[in-house]
């Protein structure tokens, strides 16, 4: 079924490729190399070599294939010119010969190849390889794939067969999303893929690896933990690293925009310095920041992940929703900094990597949001308008201190610590109409708040190999202390029109939370033979919590006039101190074999926790015990064909806002009821991958199908009242599952012409109560894609992307209403150099987006962005560039999502036309800059 739809994607893309080329266009020119190759001993054929054919010009690869058994291999290309062809075979040396192409088809006739036995010392091998395949890592020569002067490592990715970055900077390998990206095998800055892909420059990288990167343990210990994390390690070239290379920008324009980045990195030998800094009001927000957890905040209540780990949710009930990272939602004013130190001493076995990175970022917004509300007799909606201003500031610093004991012991030290600033002030309008537009309720809610955040953690990772290949042990010790202090108000009025009442709330909100978390993890491999190892795991974890949020209503002093007191409010008060004991062991047995390896095992754990409500002087006491089965199943059908099946079964405990919400007025339309008697939540995670690639048509299939039952699944028991509140309480439901799958295929069709095509999907089906009615859901999304691509060397660039999306939401309680909709993004992106020195760019996205009301507004949005550089001086080193963002103004920021029992669409302002005028000059001092005039082959 999925070949066969593979099929008629490919079918289709080719019929349209070939409709373009047909539609007036002049065909391109074709030319054939062809020819023989032989044995010097007894003139038989050499069958199975590599060819490849090789521009002269700038060493670039042409064409590659492989000779049939009889020796016989046809080339072709469309550019007549002089060129390399090399031949390369394990039992003869590699072979170059000058060529020159100027007729339709080339008859080279027979080839001689020397047999290596043969050589002489005086012969010299060259061996350089465009795209390698080591074991499961795929190496790309870079210098195969050219760039323009001064590119970054994301156009280097953008033209390697299988890679894909998207606009905004995301990175997919083979259909994956890659998530770490390193650099000589070490972290840079931070493993995010997009910081180092705009970090470093692409003339400085010598190797691009792709692999599934195992984790620390397994890497260490042999025995696979089913952990993959898919990474691309640049491996630099070695005059790279001595030297420095960077780049400074300025640029300015209209309406008031700005845009200026420095960025200087020094490499000697085994050491690296870097440094950066941004400041702009475009978007240009910085190089990316790790999640808000581990930059600090609260964490005051608990779920548990499939290892065993506590996992801890806010308890703060402040408002505290920047993640450090813009949306695109308001308009920012960033600045951020960042530098960057590694270096190895001692015969490398003392090695240490640290960085510190700083951001403050200014945004002002404005939303305004439309939700329909489905309830079993009737409908409503609500309106809200809100504007915020947001003031978030960043410090974060890391290190990472490793030191080799002796050949088969090591000690690993981690280092983080964060502080973080934020202010806020968000004012909201909203009000609720039933279906005959009837008013059901109304709010005006002024919230304002200071949060101050630290954190820091450490971990220390010993790990110990024995003479006995397989035999290890290892230790690892984490700790974490988060702290948080906020201070805000809260002013509030609102309307309940059926029952004819109004409210107001005047408090001043004050908070603190504290946290203290350790945890031990002892692990023992033992291999049984030598297909067979045996893995063993204890650990232990403490947590200490202590989490305070006070309320103060503003009481009017007796003859004091406009002075006003606080007094303190319990009823939306709260002080929990709650701490947890954990102990976990585990076990897993691990089967490989040359294409085959298969593991199972699990873990068992004992979670105790306890619980203090000291504001009433309550105490609450739970415990699990929990079991987590685990196996999975690898076969490699080839160095480039992987087939893999995994389950995972974990628990997700109840959080302590579930169980005992905190008493919050922050949304009095929106109440919340704790479920002591609420229970754990169990799921069982499928996992189908299939993944091939071939390198010698630049194709790649991949597919992946999961499924997620859940037994207890922790769901939700709301009832709205004829005003339209709503009261909602977590409870456990049964029968719940989701279903995830999607399939794609790639190919390069002709010379420098990429297609690819596929389908992604997903269905949900939960059950929740409202009203008293069981209410099941069935949510579907179908998405499919088409893409097609032109890269010609620098001089043209050009891409398309189609994608399409069904969605589809239905409800038992409303069988007579369903949310059906489609949606349809369109992305062209192009390039083109010009004649002294210019290049012309543009790009257009334009989403049509299927209306569900009359009212909807703003579902379609033509976004056309264009520039037009020119290179100066000798080097090309200095670029002017003209940049106009959004030509037809027409950006409207817009986002919708659908429940079973809602559909809410929210329209908020964003960056819009511009103009921006920049020069940058990227210096450098390395000698990377030129192409390096390897010859370049293919060699499978």
């Amino acid at each position: 079924m999925i070949r066969s739809f593979l099929l008629v994607l490919y079918l289709l893309a080719s019929q349209c490729l070939c409709r373009a080329q047909n539609s007036g266009a002049v065909p391109a020119p074709s030319f054939s190399v062809s020819g023989t190759l032989k044995d010097t001993v007894n003139f038989m054929a050499a069958g199975y070599a590599s060819v490849s054919l090789i521009r002269s010009a700038d060493s670039v690869l042409q064409a590659f294939t492989r000779a049939d058994e009889q020796g016989h291999f046809v080339l072709k290309t469309d550019t007549a010119g002089a060129y390399l062809l090399m031949i390369a075979h394990p039992s003869f040396a590699i072979q170059v010969d000058e060529i020159k192409i100027n007729q339709p088809e080339t008859n080279l006739g027979d080839i001689i190849l020397t047999s290596r036995k043969q050589m002489l010392d005086e012969v010299v091998i060259t061996d350089a390889k465009a795209i390698v395949i080591k074991g499961d890592t795929i190496e790309y020569a870079a210098d195969s794939f050219q760039t323009r002067a001064y590119d970054n490592v994301d156009e280097l990715l953008k033209k390697l067969p299988g890679i894909e970055v998207d606009r905004n900077g995301k990175i997919k390998a083979y259909g994956k999303d890659v998530q770490k990206m390193t650099v000589d095998g070490e972290e840079f800055f931070s493993d995010d893929p997009a910081v180092v892909a705009q970090t470093l420059r692409a003339s400085a990288v010598d190797k691009v690896q792709v692999f599934d990167k195992k984790s620390d343990q397994a890497a260490f210990t042999g025995v696979d933990d089913g952990e993959l994390t898919k990474t691309i390690n640049l491996k630099l070239k070695e005059d790279a690293k001595r030297g420095y290379f960077g780049k400074l920008s300025a640029g300015g324009g209209l309406p008031e925009y700005w845009e200026n980045q420095a960025m200087v990195n020094s490499f000697k030998k085994k050491r690296k310095m870097s440094a950066y800094g941004i400041m702009s009001n475009t978007n240009t927000t910085g190089l990316g920041w790790q999640e808000r957890e581990q930059y600090g905040g609260g964490g005051n209540s608990f779920s548990q992940d499939e290892d065993g780990n506590w996992i801890s949710d806010n308890m703060m009930g402040m408002d505290d929703s920047w993640n450090g990272q813009f949306n695109g939602q308001g308009l920012p004013r960033t600045w951020t900094a960042g530098g960057h130190y590694s270096n190895k001493w001692m015969g490398d076995t003392l090695s240490f990597n640290g960085s510190y990175r700083y951001s403050k970022t200014i945004t002002e917004g404005f939303s305004n949001s439309r939700t329909q509300y489905i309830l079993p007799d009737t409908q409503y909606t609500n309106t809200n308008n809100t504007n915020n201003t947001s003031i978030s500031q960043r410090h974060a610093a890391n290190t990472v201190t490793e030191f080799l004991i002796d050949s088969s012991s090591s000690l690993k030290l981690t280092l983080g610590g964060n502080y973080s600033l934020n202010d806020g002030q968000t004012l909201s309008q909203s009000q609720s109409a039933a279906s005959d537009g009837s008013m059901l309720n109304d709010i005006t809610n002024l919230q304002q708040n200071r949060a101050e955040s630290k954190a820091l953690r450490a971990s220390l990772f010993y790990r110990k190999r024995f003479r006995k290949k397989g035999r290890t042990i290892s230790a690892d010790f984490t700790g974490n202390w988060n702290s948080t202090l906020s201070n805000g108000s809260l002013n509030s009025a609102y309307s309940l029109f059926a029952v004819d009442s109004a409210y107001t709330i005047n408090q001043r909100k004050q908070g603190s939370s504290n946290s203290l978390n350790g945890r031990l993890k002892v692990s023992y491999t033992e291999p049984l033979s030598k297909v067979v190892n045996l893995e063993v795991n204890y650990a232990v974890g403490i947590s200490n919590n202590d989490a305070e949020n006070s309320s103060y209503d503003r009481g009017t002093v007796p003859g004091g006039g406009n002075e006003y007191t606080d007094v303190f409010n319990p009823l939306f008060s709260s002080h929990y101190v709650f701490n947890t004991l954990q102990n976990q062991g585990g076990a897993n047995l691990r089967f490989s074999f040359k294409k085959l390896s298969f593991s199972f095992g699990g873990a068992v754990s004992d979670t105790r926790f306890r619980q203090e409500d000291l504001l009433y002087d309550t105490t609450y006491s739970y415990s699990y015990f929990n079991f987590f089965p685990r196996a999975s199943l690898t076969f490699n059908k080839s160095q480039t064909s992987h087939f893999s099946l995994r389950y995972n079964g974990r628990t997700q405990q109840p959080t302590i806002s579930q169980l005992q919400p905190l008493r919050n007025n922050r949304d009095p339309l929106n109440v919340a009821i704790g479920n002591p008697d609420l229970k754990q939540e169990f799921s069982h995670t499928f996992n189908l991958n299939y993944n091939s690639y071939k390198m010698l048509t630049s194709s790649n299939i991949y597919a992946n199908l999961s499924l997620t039952l859940l037994q207890n699944a922790i769901s939700q028991r709301q009832d709205v009242d004829i005003t339209g509140r709503r009261t909602y309480q977590f409870v456990n439901t049964d029968g719940n599952y989701n279903l995830w799958a999607y399939t794609g295929y790639g190919r390069k069709v002709v010379t420098d012409v990429y297609a690819r095509g596929g389908i992604g999907g997903s269905f949900r089906h939960s059950l929740n109560y409202t009203n008293g009615l069981e209410n099941k859901n069935n949510q579907l999304s179908i998405s499919p894609y088409l893409s097609a691509s032109y890269r010609k060397d620098t001089i043209l660039d050009l891409s398309y992307d189609f994608r399409p999306a069904f969605n589809s939401n239905t409800s038992s309680i409303r069988t007579d209403v369903t949310t059906r909709y489609w949606s349809f993004e369109q992305q062209f992106d192009g390039s083109v150099g010009l004649p002294f020195d210019f290049r012309l760019g543009t790009s257009v996205l334009w989403n049509i987006r299927q209306r569900l009301d009359p009212q909807d507004r703003n579902n379609n949005v033509f976004r056309w962005n264009a520039y037009l550089t020119r290179s100066f001086l000798k080097d090309k080193s200095l670029v002017a560039k003209v940049y106009v963002n959004d030509i037809l103004d027409q950006n409207v920021g817009y986002s919708r999502y659908n429940a079973a029992d809602y559909v809410s669409e929210n329209t908020y302002n964003t960056i819009r036309r511009y103009f921006l005028f920049s020069l940058t000059w990227n210096f450098t001092k390395t000698g990377v800059n030129k192409p390096s005039g390897d010859v370049i082959i293919i060699q499978d």
